[in-house]
């Protein structure tokens, strides 16, 4: 990398690092790749590769491309890795997207994908999410209706129901989740490990053991009652 500052794309390059030139005016992820010198992204540091690609594709929820139908399902990438196997002829580069995608009316799902351009991983990792899609159970259509925790691997997800206008109070992650599963009320928290792939799976399967109190009254030969007016 050359010291100073050169310009690519959309983005001006300085000193290694990325940074915006102003708002990016394309409507699809596909189309701001293709502007981006991605060997000359991913050879600057970690921490200019992360900004660079949540800017990239965090600021504003990804666009569906023309190849989908006009009823697809809002999408958010989660995270984006790349790996590189060195040959005798150079890198090559291949890329693994996670992403979530959502109705807003309780239900959601997450899948990942892997191509040799990130729009590509992205695609597939969408197709995978569309077809793995849950279901969940939402109290006044605002929040959940009790503490659910759940662990996947070294990960531990707490999910809290919170009163009306409340918000959502959790990291990014659990945010694009609550956000496409139309929960707008939440507290939540991440203990342990917070790999991208490990917080999604934990939040699922924390929603997923939330049952509808009249199911679980219906089950047990009881009857629901109340108590909390969130």
């Amino acid at each position: 990398m050359r010291k100073g500052s050169e310009t690519c794309g959309t983005v001006t390059w300085v000193r290694g690092f990325a940074a915006e030139t102003g708002p990016v005016q394309t409507e699809d992820a596909r189309v701001r790749m293709q502007n981006v010198d991605v060997e000359r992204m991913f050879a600057s540091g970690k921490k200019a590769q992360k900004t660079f690609l949540d800017n990239l594709l965090k600021v504003e929820p990804y666009a569906p491309s023309q190849e989908r139908k006009e009823n697809a399902l809002p999408m958010r990438v989660i995270h984006v890795n790349r790996t590189c196997k060195v040959t005798k002829g150079g890198g090559n580069f291949r890329f693994a997207a996670l992403v979530v995608v959502g109705n807003k009316k309780g239900g959601a799902g997450f899948g990942s994908g892997k191509g040799n351009e990130v729009p590509i991983a992205i695609e597939k990792a969408y197709a995978k999410a569309a077809k793995n899609l849950y279901q969940f159970d939402l109290y006044r259509a605002h929040t959940i209706f009790r503490r659910s925790d759940a662990s996947y691997c070294k990960t531990k997800a707490v999910l809290m129901p919170a009163p009306l206008g409340t918000g959502i109070v959790a990291n990014e992650t659990i945010a694009c989740i609550c956000e496409l599963a139309g929960i707008k009320d939440l507290r939540a928290k991440i203990v342990g490990s917070h790999h991208p792939h490990n917080t999604v799976k934990a939040v699922f399967k924390a929603l997923e053991n939330i049952e509808h109190p009249e199911i679980v009254a219906r089950r047990r030969g009881l009857v629901a009652i109340e108590q909390m007016d969130f």
